[in-house]
């Protein structure tokens, strides 16, 4: 239950601001035709406050949960003995800030606080205790399966502050792409972008154009934006009962009876309905105060969350955390407003690029539950980010349900045989690959999914749906990340 809760705010905090089908790892590969490069995701525990200084620290301080449930015991006491939501509020707000406030960013969109992360500008064989010491999980995983793949020589690894200037990340992108090519002596770079680099790497391609990728992939990305960032930037808090149970019951070990039990027990009997009431009251009375006190001049001054807004409601994203405000928010409005032109030409770029001959393949997972904390937390998932937006603006039922009866694909090859997700009106369907149950970045080192993601790579032409029966457009994986076909 601890870990549950941990994962349970990290996640909240991160968010306010995703017969067997693959075989197992193989050799390593003569010298690839390629480098490899990696954009990470977003890595909220790698920022250091003061590196190298008496006082450095973790930007992020992490939940302390017995500290946490002490906070919110006592805020409920105080709140009740005066008769305010406001003093709850405050201790709530002072914790969190503790926790978090060294990420912060001023109202131009730069950094607050001496905050910095690790930056690797050269292949990954200059940095060999590094690689040593890679885990098995998610982006470590996948770079720690190239290295071992193509050697440690031919793989590059961009890791970021995820707060900052999307166009400065495209900058920094395009200087350790050039270092790349120099160093291996090649003419054009394979790219896998996951999670929150997806967005970056529509910023270099907006930037610097496609003429020196030959394949990206976008993997658990957010190169189509969230609804979670577009939804709280406009207020559109909202916490419903069934999605709080489908959460709940995604992180419980299906071992455990017990907890199981409980959480059953608890929404048969309808309390799962009064925590959604209790929600409702509270956002009600405090929403204002904790956007007044803490989001704006937190995660509403954050470039790169601005770069995820849906365009078709950024003006209204501006207006509720910034109207009346204008001038002191200035710096941070002309950023915003930036990433939004370039939001709008996304799609129509993308289809440039690849017109122009870059190769691109979208992989995402959904069937998971969502952080029940706002209006559209109740579609498909990788339990980070959306699945119809991870596809390419494919069309995907509600989460827990299927696409009605009546409905008809615009072409059936591109229906789920569990009639969940439509790729039909994806940006490009083709090249478009949905796993369901597979966990955000589904990368790991020594699995399927991972093998998956370099099987992509490794292809001589552009991989599509219709290149592999192993990896069909639809695919199940385990918890674990082994796949198998429908």
């Amino acid at each position: 239950m601890k870990k549950l809760i941990s994962l349970f705010l990290s996640l909240v905090l991160v968010l306010l601001c995703a017969v067997p089908a693959g075989a197992k790892k193989t050799p390593a590969s003569p010298e690839p035709d390629y480098p490899f490069l990696l954009i990470r995701g977003m890595d909220f525990g790698g920022l250091i406050y003061k590196e190298n200084t008496l006082e450095e620290e973790d930007a992020f301080k992490g939940v302390d949960v017995k500290e946490l449930v002490s906070v919110i015991l006592k805020g409920i006491g105080k709140g009740l003995l005066r008769g305010k939501v406001s003093v709850f509020t405050d201790d709530i707000i002072a914790y969190v800030t503790d926790i978090i406030g060294h990420v912060a960013c001023d109202e131009n969109g730069n950094t607050k606080y001496a905050v910095t992360i690790p930056q690797y500008e050269h292949a990954m064989s200059y940095y060999p205790e590094f690689v040593d010491d890679l885990g098995n999980g998610a982006e470590e995983g996948l770079l720690k399966l190239a290295v071992e793949r193509y050697g440690a020589q031919n793989v590059y690894y961009y890791n970021y502050d995820f707060r900052l200037d999307p166009f400065e990340h495209a900058r920094r992108i395009d200087k350790l792409i050039n270092t790349a090519l120099k160093e291996t002596g090649k003419d054009k770079i394979n790219v896998v972008t996951a999670s929150m680099g997806g967005i970056l790497m529509d910023s270099y391609l907006y930037k610097y154009g496609c003429a020196k990728v030959r394949r990206v992939v976008f993997m658990s990305s957010t190169f189509n934006g969230t609804y979670v960032t577009t939804d709280l930037l406009q207020g559109n808090v909202k916490v419903r009962a069934d999605d709080l149970y489908a959460f709940l019951k995604q992180y419980i070990d299906s071992g455990d009876e017990k907890l199981n039990g409980l959480v059953d027990f608890a929404w048969k009997a309808g309390l799962f309905k009064v925590v959604e009431k209790l929600a409702a009251w509270f956002v009600k009375h405090a929403k204002e105060q904790v956007y007044d006190e803490f989001l704006r001049d937190t995660f509403g001054t954050m470039p790169t969350i601005w770069a995820l807004v849906q365009p078709n409601e950024f003006k209204a994203c501006l207006n509720y955390m910034f109207g009346g405000q204008e001038a002191k928010y200035a710096g941070i409005i002309q950023k915003a407003k930036a990433y939004y032109r370039m939001n709008v030409q996304r799609e129509a770029m993308l289809k440039r690029c690849v017109a122009n001959g870059m190769e691109l393949c979208i992989c995402a997972s959904y069937d998971r539950a969502l952080v029940p904390v706002y209006e559209r937390a109740n579609v498909h998932s990788d339990s980070v980010l959306e699945s119809p937006l991870m596809l390419g603006n494919a069309t995907v039922a509600l989460r827990g349900e299927t696409l009605p009866a009546d409905y008809v694909p615009a072409n059936p090859d591109y229906l789920s045989p569990d009639r969940v997700v439509d790729l039909s009106p994806a940006m490009f369907p083709e090249l478009t690959w949905a796993i369901k149950g597979a966990p955000h970045v589904f990368c790991g080192h020594d699995t399927d999914c991972g093998e998956f993601m370099l099987w992509l790579i490794d292809q001589k032409e552009q991989p599509t749906v219709r290149t592999s029966e192993r990896y069909p457009q639809f695919m199940l994986s385990s918890t674990d990340q082994e796949l198998r076909l429908f």
